[in-house]
């Protein structure tokens, strides 16, 4: 949805400045594609529904002068994929769909940016983004030129400051660099192209099941290959200076205290255990950064998630519980005066109270997602909290099994 490599110096011509007061929304998720814009002034932030959770809003970019935003939407006559709303008083340069071609033609960074895009966040493979140039009519030698240097393999020896990244499945994944807030090296993560997702069935408890051999599950943490630091993307470069010097230990304390020594590359295709792992890692770290009780929650019940996935009904039952509690903990603490979250976390405790076999529990939770006083603004809460209050009341009702 954004770049943030200057463009600035392209030339208003017939496109149009357009001045924004703070709070103004220049383009919503979901919209119909339209033009893509160059910030001049002020700053825009850039944000969408989390994924897993359609009522958490998940910050992706804060952009300042010379950023482009909005061009994948406009490039491929999709709709658009994020919102964008000034944060305080902005100038932009509109540029209509027809003419973003046309200046990629005139002018090499902005070519060079949108290539970047279409590679990074798209996800599009170098075929894909020669179809788009042909039909778009630009000049397909630089664009070769461009994708020729970017798809260049990896020395096995790095540049100082920066780590390569194993062999990984290009059609599923592509390699994304990431500086680590640790250590300051340079690597590459390895994102899920969003195209290639094939939904499945969704938990109840929010557990997004999918039809690839790989899934987004899989590359949600980013681990930094040299010091292993690892968090959320939407965290990860959020670290205190104090903090930084006891990531080491806490590391050490999961590599010989869980894992026997063994120091993991997640810079490859990943599998269930690595993921596993990841989580392990993102956990550890977040409790030295005294995260919050619902950030604590969030890694918890992916493990018990992973845990679900491999069968392993006493593993999942124990992640749940941790769940459980730091939801919880995080419904009393937290300062959110926004009514979709707060019936987010209601209703998770209540339906983990009840994958634990808490009905009472579940009943009473699931009893204030229905009697918060703006339930009718959000009628997915009422409905989903309405069916599982009826499921914890019928497991309430059944008599116990008789004792053998």
């Amino acid at each position: 949805m954004a770049a943030s490599s200057s463009v600035i110096g392209l030339q208003p011509g017939p496109r149009r400045l357009r001045e924004l007061e703070a709070g103004e929304v220049i383009c919503r998720e979901h919209d119909e594609p339209g033009p893509a814009y160059v910030v001049v002034s002020g700053s825009l932030r850039v944000y969408r529904q989390d994924r897993d959770n359609p009522d958490v809003i998940e910050q992706l970019a804060e952009l300042g002068p010379g950023a482009l935003v909005g061009e994948l939407a406009s490039l491929l006559n999709q709709r658009r994929s994020a919102t964008v709303e000034a944060t305080a008083e902005a100038v932009v340069l509109e540029i209509p769909s027809q003419q973003l071609h046309l200046l990629a033609q005139e002018h090499s960074a902005l070519l060079r940016v949108l290539i970047l895009a279409l590679q990074e966040r798209a996800g599009l493979s170098p075929e894909e983004i020669t179809t788009i140039a042909a039909r778009l009519g630009v000049d397909l030698a630089p664009v070769q030129a461009f994708l020729t240097n970017a798809d260049a393999p990896l020395a096995e020896t790095s540049p100082a400051g920066q780590a390569s990244v194993l062999v990984h499945d290009q059609d599923l994944v592509y390699p994304k660099s990431v500086p680590c807030p640790v250590c300051g090296t340079t690597f590459s993560v390895l994102v899920f192209r969003s195209h290639k997702e094939r939904l499945g069935d969704r938990d109840t408890d929010f557990y997004q099941r999918y039809r690839t051999r790989a899934t987004p599950h899989d590359y949600e943490i980013w681990v930094c290959p040299v010091d292993l630091y690892a968090a959320l993307p939407a965290d990860f470069a959020d670290l205190r200076e104090s903090d930084r010097e006891r990531v080491a230990a806490v590391v050490e304390e999961v590599v010989d205290g869980q894992w026997a020594g063994e120091r993991p590359d997640f810079a490859v295709d990943r599998d269930l255990v690595l993921r596993v792992r990841s989580l392990e890692l993102a956990l550890a770290i977040y409790r030295l950064r005294g995260a919050s009780p619902l950030r604590l929650a969030g890694v918890l019940h992916r493990l018990a998630w992973c845990a679900r996935e491999r069968g392993d009904e006493e593993d999942e039952r124990r992640w749940l519980q941790a769940a459980f509690e730091a939801y919880q903990a995080g419904y009393a603490t937290t300062d959110s005066r926004e009514p979709k979250d707060l019936l987010r976390v209601q209703y998770l405790c209540g339906e983990l109270a009840r994958r634990l076999g808490d009905a009472a529990t579940a009943i009473t939770w699931f009893g204030q997602v229905l009697g918060h006083p703006a339930i009718t603004l959000y009628p997915m809460w009422e409905r989903v909290a309405r069916e599982q209050w009826a499921a914890a009341r019928t497991a309430r009702a059944l008599p116990e099994s008789p004792k053998a």
